[in-house]
């Protein structure tokens, strides 16, 4: 997955979570794009590279395994829901109020 593909998977709020780490990427990569970096002295720009590949590459493995596991939690969330008769409705995984009352509905009956 590249850099920019991770960044547009994250949608709405996702995107809050990773916002800081967006941003300190940006800012690393920044010399670059202001001509800061020596791009004749190979070492120089080398270790620059180095750096910079390696903060975007775990930035990547960091959005694949939120969506990986948010993807598990979800489906986790709708079998217990299925195992305990819970509808999950628009997002909301647990009304305590409501699922109390489902089950002193079903206590009662």
């Amino acid at each position: 997955m590249s850099f920019f593909r991770a960044i547009y998977s994250l949608h709405g709020k996702e995107l809050c979570l990773f916002e800081e780490q967006i941003r300190i990427i940006f800012k690393k990569l920044q010399p670059a794009f202001i001509g800061k970096v020596n791009f004749i002295d190979e070492n120089i720009f080398h270790d620059f590279a180095f750096q910079a590949n390696h903060s975007i590459d775990q930035l990547i493995n960091i959005i694949t395994s939120f969506k990986e596991n948010y993807i598990q939690c979800s489906m986790k969330c709708v079998k217990i829901s299925q195992l305990l008769f819970i509808k999950i409705d628009s997002g909301i995984i647990y009304n305590y109020s409501t699922f109390t009352e489902l089950l002193v509905s079903l206590i009662l009956k």
